[in-house]
Protein backbone atom coordinates (compact mmCIF):
# COMPACT_ATOMS: atom_id res chain seq x y z
CA UNK A 1 0.00 0.00 0.00
CA UNK A 2 1.00 3.50 -0.57
CA UNK A 3 3.97 1.94 -2.83
CA UNK A 4 3.78 5.26 -4.90
CA UNK A 5 3.20 7.60 -2.60
CA UNK A 6 6.76 8.76 -2.79
CA UNK A 7 7.07 9.59 -6.24
CA UNK A 8 4.81 12.60 -5.84
CA UNK A 9 6.95 15.65 -5.67
CA UNK A 10 4.77 16.97 -2.40
CA UNK A 11 7.33 19.45 -1.66
CA UNK A 12 6.48 21.26 -5.34
CA UNK A 13 2.58 21.04 -4.25
CA UNK A 14 0.68 23.27 -1.64
CA UNK A 15 -1.62 23.28 1.08
CA UNK A 16 -3.35 25.37 3.42
CA UNK A 17 -0.17 25.63 5.64
CA UNK A 18 2.17 26.35 2.21
CA UNK A 19 4.01 23.38 1.39
CA UNK A 20 2.89 20.22 1.12
CA UNK A 21 5.65 17.97 1.63
CA UNK A 22 3.96 16.18 4.98
CA UNK A 23 0.96 15.23 3.47
CA UNK A 24 3.07 11.27 3.13
CA UNK A 25 3.62 11.31 6.47
CA UNK A 26 -0.25 12.07 7.51
CA UNK A 27 -1.16 9.27 4.67
CA UNK A 28 1.12 6.84 5.75
CA UNK A 29 -0.25 6.92 9.59
CA UNK A 30 -3.57 6.34 8.37
CA UNK A 31 -2.41 3.57 6.87
CA UNK A 32 -0.51 2.41 10.06
CA UNK A 33 -1.32 -0.69 12.41
CA UNK A 34 -0.80 2.43 15.66
CA UNK A 35 -4.39 3.21 16.59
CA UNK A 36 -3.08 6.35 18.48
CA UNK A 37 -0.87 7.89 16.19
CA UNK A 38 -4.09 6.74 13.09
CA UNK A 39 -6.41 8.88 14.71
CA UNK A 40 -4.69 12.49 15.03
CA UNK A 41 -4.43 11.56 11.18
CA UNK A 42 -7.87 12.98 9.56
CA UNK A 43 -7.58 16.06 11.44
CA UNK A 44 -4.39 17.05 10.27
CA UNK A 45 -5.62 16.29 6.88
CA UNK A 46 -8.84 18.64 7.64
CA UNK A 47 -6.36 21.17 8.42
CA UNK A 48 -4.30 20.90 5.41
CA UNK A 49 -6.11 19.66 2.04
CA UNK A 50 -9.09 20.65 3.12
CA UNK A 51 -9.21 22.89 5.16
CA UNK A 52 -12.19 25.20 5.66
CA UNK A 53 -13.82 24.02 2.25
CA UNK A 54 -10.99 24.31 0.28
CA UNK A 55 -8.84 21.80 -1.66
CA UNK A 56 -5.05 22.13 -3.35
CA UNK A 57 -3.32 21.00 -5.84
CA UNK A 58 -1.90 18.05 -3.58
CA UNK A 59 -5.52 17.03 -2.62
CA UNK A 60 -5.67 15.93 -5.63
CA UNK A 61 -2.99 13.55 -5.31
CA UNK A 62 -3.68 12.48 -2.05
CA UNK A 63 -7.38 11.46 -3.40
CA UNK A 64 -6.11 8.29 -4.64
CA UNK A 65 -4.14 7.39 -1.49
CA UNK A 66 -7.16 8.06 0.52
CA UNK A 67 -9.77 5.50 -1.47
CA UNK A 68 -6.96 3.20 -1.32
CA UNK A 69 -6.88 3.12 2.58
CA UNK A 70 -10.53 3.30 2.73
CA UNK A 71 -10.76 0.13 0.26
CA UNK A 72 -8.24 -1.88 3.00
CA UNK A 73 -10.37 -4.03 5.19
CA UNK A 74 -7.86 -4.41 7.41
CA UNK A 75 -7.63 -1.45 8.64
CA UNK A 76 -9.27 1.02 11.17
CA UNK A 77 -11.31 4.43 11.08
CA UNK A 78 -12.24 3.65 7.43
CA UNK A 79 -15.59 5.48 7.38
CA UNK A 80 -13.52 8.54 8.86
CA UNK A 81 -11.21 8.30 5.89
CA UNK A 82 -14.06 8.63 3.56
CA UNK A 83 -15.59 11.28 5.66
CA UNK A 84 -13.16 13.48 4.79
CA UNK A 85 -13.14 12.13 1.05
CA UNK A 86 -16.71 13.34 1.38
CA UNK A 87 -15.24 16.86 2.44
CA UNK A 88 -12.93 16.85 -0.44
CA UNK A 89 -16.39 16.32 -2.61
CA UNK A 90 -18.50 18.86 -1.00
CA UNK A 91 -15.76 21.56 -1.43
CA UNK A 92 -16.45 24.33 -3.95
CA UNK A 93 -13.44 26.24 -3.20
CA UNK A 94 -10.05 26.14 -4.58
CA UNK A 95 -8.57 23.52 -7.33
CA UNK A 96 -11.13 21.52 -9.48
CA UNK A 97 -8.60 18.50 -9.71
CA UNK A 98 -9.65 16.63 -6.43
CA UNK A 99 -12.88 16.29 -7.54
CA UNK A 100 -11.59 15.00 -11.20
CA UNK A 101 -9.68 12.75 -9.08
CA UNK A 102 -12.63 11.46 -6.98
CA UNK A 103 -15.09 10.70 -10.13
CA UNK A 104 -12.41 9.30 -12.04
CA UNK A 105 -12.32 6.86 -9.03
CA UNK A 106 -15.78 6.44 -8.89
CA UNK A 107 -16.06 2.65 -9.34
CA UNK A 108 -13.53 2.13 -6.21
CA UNK A 109 -16.13 4.17 -4.06
CA UNK A 110 -19.15 2.24 -5.46
CA UNK A 111 -17.48 -0.33 -4.47
CA UNK A 112 -17.57 0.13 -0.92
CA UNK A 113 -21.19 -0.02 -0.96
CA UNK A 114 -20.87 -3.38 -0.75
CA UNK A 115 -18.15 -3.13 2.69
CA UNK A 116 -19.10 -5.72 5.24
CA UNK A 117 -18.57 -2.81 7.64
CA UNK A 118 -22.08 -0.20 8.25
CA UNK A 119 -20.39 3.02 8.84
CA UNK A 120 -18.26 2.71 5.36
CA UNK A 121 -21.03 1.85 3.03
CA UNK A 122 -22.90 5.26 4.71
CA UNK A 123 -20.04 7.02 4.19
CA UNK A 124 -19.23 5.80 0.72
CA UNK A 125 -23.37 6.60 -0.39
CA UNK A 126 -22.36 10.29 1.15
CA UNK A 127 -19.40 10.38 -1.28
CA UNK A 128 -20.93 9.37 -3.99
CA UNK A 129 -24.52 11.91 -3.29
CA UNK A 130 -22.04 14.66 -3.06
CA UNK A 131 -20.51 13.95 -6.75
CA UNK A 132 -23.97 14.72 -8.87
CA UNK A 133 -22.14 14.23 -12.16
CA UNK A 134 -22.05 10.35 -11.29
CA UNK A 135 -25.98 10.04 -10.95
CA UNK A 136 -26.18 8.19 -14.22
CA UNK A 137 -23.58 5.55 -12.80
CA UNK A 138 -23.66 5.77 -9.11
CA UNK A 139 -27.85 6.40 -8.41
CA UNK A 140 -28.95 2.47 -9.80
CA UNK A 141 -25.95 1.21 -7.15
CA UNK A 142 -27.16 3.72 -4.27
CA UNK A 143 -30.72 2.52 -4.76
CA UNK A 144 -29.40 -1.49 -5.11
CA UNK A 145 -27.56 -0.84 -1.78
CA UNK A 146 -30.65 0.93 -0.14
CA UNK A 147 -33.13 -2.27 -1.07
CA UNK A 148 -30.13 -4.94 0.55
CA UNK A 149 -29.30 -2.86 3.14
CA UNK A 150 -30.24 -4.30 6.62
CA UNK A 151 -29.69 -1.71 9.17
CA UNK A 152 -32.54 0.94 9.01
CA UNK A 153 -30.06 3.94 10.34
CA UNK A 154 -27.69 3.43 7.33
CA UNK A 155 -30.69 2.49 5.27
CA UNK A 156 -31.91 5.87 5.84
CA UNK A 157 -28.50 8.17 5.73
CA UNK A 158 -27.98 6.22 2.17
CA UNK A 159 -31.46 7.48 1.06
CA UNK A 160 -30.90 11.22 1.57
CA UNK A 161 -27.17 10.66 -0.22
CA UNK A 162 -29.31 9.40 -3.05
CA UNK A 163 -31.01 12.81 -2.79
CA UNK A 164 -28.11 14.51 -3.37
CA UNK A 165 -26.79 13.02 -5.63
CA UNK A 166 -29.94 14.43 -7.65
CA UNK A 167 -31.17 11.80 -10.16
CA UNK A 168 -33.85 13.01 -12.01
CA UNK A 169 -35.08 10.49 -13.84
CA UNK A 170 -38.12 9.21 -14.13
CA UNK A 171 -36.97 5.67 -13.02
CA UNK A 172 -35.59 7.01 -10.02
CA UNK A 173 -38.40 9.46 -8.98
CA UNK A 174 -40.91 6.38 -9.37
CA UNK A 175 -38.99 4.15 -7.00
CA UNK A 176 -38.71 6.96 -4.20
CA UNK A 177 -42.25 7.41 -4.68
CA UNK A 178 -43.16 3.86 -4.21
CA UNK A 179 -40.81 3.70 -1.30
CA UNK A 180 -42.39 6.64 0.01
CA UNK A 181 -45.96 4.82 0.04
CA UNK A 182 -44.67 1.85 1.84
CA UNK A 183 -42.67 3.33 4.44
CA UNK A 184 -44.25 3.30 7.80
CA UNK A 185 -41.36 4.93 9.70
CA UNK A 186 -41.14 7.96 10.93
CA UNK A 187 -36.98 8.60 10.17
CA UNK A 188 -37.55 6.64 6.77
CA UNK A 189 -40.62 8.46 5.40
CA UNK A 190 -38.39 11.64 6.23
CA UNK A 191 -35.26 10.52 4.49
CA UNK A 192 -37.41 9.43 1.27
CA UNK A 193 -39.57 12.74 1.41
CA UNK A 194 -36.32 14.76 1.56
CA UNK A 195 -34.66 12.59 -2.15
CA UNK A 196 -38.24 12.49 -3.40
CA UNK A 197 -38.65 16.48 -3.29
CA UNK A 198 -34.59 16.92 -4.32
CA UNK A 199 -35.47 14.36 -7.62
CA UNK A 200 -39.09 16.07 -8.68
CA UNK A 201 -38.95 19.34 -7.06
CA UNK A 202 -42.14 21.08 -7.84
CA UNK A 203 -43.81 17.58 -9.04
CA UNK A 204 -42.79 16.25 -5.94
CA UNK A 205 -46.21 14.35 -4.19
CA UNK A 206 -49.17 16.40 -2.25
CA UNK A 207 -48.53 13.58 0.27
CA UNK A 208 -44.47 14.29 0.69
CA UNK A 209 -44.72 17.75 0.70
CA UNK A 210 -47.25 17.65 3.28
CA UNK A 211 -45.12 15.51 5.32
CA UNK A 212 -41.92 17.60 5.23
CA UNK A 213 -44.31 20.51 5.99
CA UNK A 214 -45.29 18.87 9.24
CA UNK A 215 -41.62 17.79 10.26
CA UNK A 216 -40.45 21.13 9.56
CA UNK A 217 -42.90 22.64 11.87
CA UNK A 218 -42.12 20.42 14.43
CA UNK A 219 -39.89 21.45 17.28
CA UNK A 220 -39.36 17.86 18.62
CA UNK A 221 -38.65 16.37 15.40
CA UNK A 222 -34.48 15.88 16.09
CA UNK A 223 -35.55 13.63 19.17
CA UNK A 224 -37.96 11.47 17.07
CA UNK A 225 -36.38 11.06 14.14
CA UNK A 226 -33.34 9.84 15.92
CA UNK A 227 -30.39 11.33 14.32
CA UNK A 228 -27.31 8.95 13.17
CA UNK A 229 -24.13 8.84 15.34
CA UNK A 230 -22.29 10.38 12.55
CA UNK A 231 -22.92 13.45 10.52
CA UNK A 232 -23.17 12.70 6.91
CA UNK A 233 -26.28 11.74 6.45
CA UNK A 234 -28.52 14.59 7.73
CA UNK A 235 -25.98 17.23 7.62
CA UNK A 236 -25.72 16.39 4.11
CA UNK A 237 -29.52 16.60 3.07
CA UNK A 238 -29.44 19.87 5.36
CA UNK A 239 -26.67 21.45 3.24
CA UNK A 240 -27.83 20.58 -0.44
CA UNK A 241 -31.73 21.98 0.53
CA UNK A 242 -34.75 19.82 -0.52
CA UNK A 243 -37.02 23.47 -1.29
CA UNK A 244 -40.21 22.93 -2.55
CA UNK A 245 -42.21 25.49 -4.08
CA UNK A 246 -45.15 24.33 -5.78
CA UNK A 247 -47.31 27.16 -7.59
CA UNK A 248 -51.38 27.93 -6.75
CA UNK A 249 -50.45 26.97 -3.48
CA UNK A 250 -49.12 28.83 -0.51
CA UNK A 251 -46.66 26.31 0.25
CA UNK A 252 -43.12 26.43 0.42
CA UNK A 253 -41.32 23.69 2.38
CA UNK A 254 -37.25 23.59 3.83
CA UNK A 255 -36.45 20.19 5.53
CA UNK A 256 -34.09 20.55 8.66
CA UNK A 257 -31.26 22.79 8.34
CA UNK A 258 -27.91 20.76 10.56
CA UNK A 259 -24.61 22.02 9.00
CA UNK A 260 -22.90 22.59 12.48
CA UNK A 261 -21.09 19.61 13.85
CA UNK A 262 -23.63 19.98 16.57
CA UNK A 263 -26.44 19.24 14.07
CA UNK A 264 -28.42 21.64 15.77
CA UNK A 265 -31.67 19.76 13.00
CA UNK A 266 -35.28 21.57 12.26
CA UNK A 267 -35.51 24.99 11.74
CA UNK A 268 -38.79 25.61 11.12
CA UNK A 269 -41.58 26.22 8.12
CA UNK A 270 -41.10 28.42 5.33
CA UNK A 271 -44.51 29.15 3.89
CA UNK A 272 -44.79 30.37 0.47
CA UNK A 273 -47.40 33.36 -0.69
CA UNK A 274 -47.19 34.81 -4.17
CA UNK A 275 -43.81 35.47 -5.12
CA UNK A 276 -41.72 35.92 -1.86
CA UNK A 277 -41.27 33.71 1.45
CA UNK A 278 -40.63 34.32 4.74
CA UNK A 279 -39.56 31.60 7.32
CA UNK A 280 -40.46 31.05 10.75
CA UNK A 281 -37.93 29.67 12.94
CA UNK A 282 -38.28 27.46 15.60
CA UNK A 283 -35.18 25.94 17.66
CA UNK A 284 -35.98 22.29 19.02
CA UNK A 285 -33.85 20.62 21.46
CA UNK A 286 -30.48 18.87 20.21
CA UNK A 287 -30.61 15.88 18.46
CA UNK A 288 -30.46 12.39 20.49
CA UNK A 289 -27.88 10.19 18.97
CA UNK A 290 -28.36 6.87 18.81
Amino acid sequence: MLELVDSIPWHQLTHSQGEASDVPMHLRILASVRSEERRRAPSELYLTIVHQGTVYDSTAYAVPFLIEIASTRSLGMRADVLVLVGAIAESRHGSPAPRQALVARAESIVALLLDPEMLVRVAAAHVLGMLPELAPRAAPQLRRSIERESDDLARDGMMLSLGSIKDLEVENILWLEDRFRSSTDHRARFAVSVALAQAAGDGTCEAAVSFLAQVCADPSANSTLRWPPMGFGWRDAASTGARICRKGRRACIAHPVARSARRRGCRGLISCGGRTCGRVRTEPPRPTIG
